[in-house]
């Protein structure tokens, strides 16, 4: 990875600092070697969030082509989210489309749309008058 993107990324995802150990910094290293990974995240951030949604939003590339899902569930975030857009109120959405969610269910859906955004580059360009 490019040290720029390597940079963004950090940025991105409010990391202090990144280092890698073990194999990968040796010349042995293969498909099959294990990556260690050292990060230290800012102080500031929605990294308490991202960690909190996160213990209910899983992805896995075997359930709808990797798209967050609500853990345990098949249920993706964007239905959630479209649900909320229509203007459903939470206990709208599990008695009438998922009942297998919980309030917090949705929180951690909510809570991940806004850690996505919060970490977003946004890239203005000058447009000419």
């Amino acid at each position: 990875m490019p040290e720029d993107e390597l940079g963004r990324f950090c940025r991105r995802h409010r990391i202090r600092s990144l280092a890698l150990f073990g194999s990968v910094s040796r010349d042995d290293f293969g498909a099959e070697s294990d990556v260690g990974v050292l990060v230290e995240f800012e102080p500031e951030g929605v990294i308490w969030e991202v960690s909190e949604a996160m213990d209910r939003i899983v992805v896995n590339p075997r359930v709808h082509f990797g798209k967050p899902c609500v853990a345990g569930t098949r249920i993706t975030v964007q239905n959630v989210l479209e649900l909320l857009d229509e203007g459903l109120a939470f206990q709208e959405i599990i008695q009438d489309y998922y009942p297998a969610l919980t309030v917090e269910d949705i929180r951690a859906c909510v809570r991940y749309a806004i850690a996505l955004v919060a970490a977003e580059d946004i890239h203005l360009a000058a447009v000419p008058a």
